[in-house]
């Protein structure tokens, strides 16, 4: 298991994230990745507990890694990784 925790250097609470694609800047790296074995049925079985999903999933070639990011119950995003077949 690889457990990657990222983070900034403010220390006031940051506003829950909403958009991914807005919240990626270098003043605010705010998630930590877990790899699972299929990032698809993760997904669906947390939207079935209602998970907030941020975004559908996509490849990243260059890692050979299919990822999707989640919000938890206090709104903080954590990364889901899957190794590309």
């Amino acid at each position: 298991m690889k457990l990657e925790l990222l983070g900034g250097g403010a220390t006031e609470s940051s506003p829950p994230v909403g958009d991914l694609a807005n919240s990626l800047n270098s003043a605010r790296i705010h998630h930590f990745c877990v790899t699972v074995d299929n990032l698809d049925a993760t997904l669906e079985e947390l939207r079935t507990r209602g998970v907030r999903i941020l975004g559908e999933p996509f490849d990243v070639p260059p890692i050979g890694q299919r990822v999707a990011f989640v919000n938890d119950n206090s709104g903080n995003v954590i990364e889901l990784t899957q190794p590309s077949a």
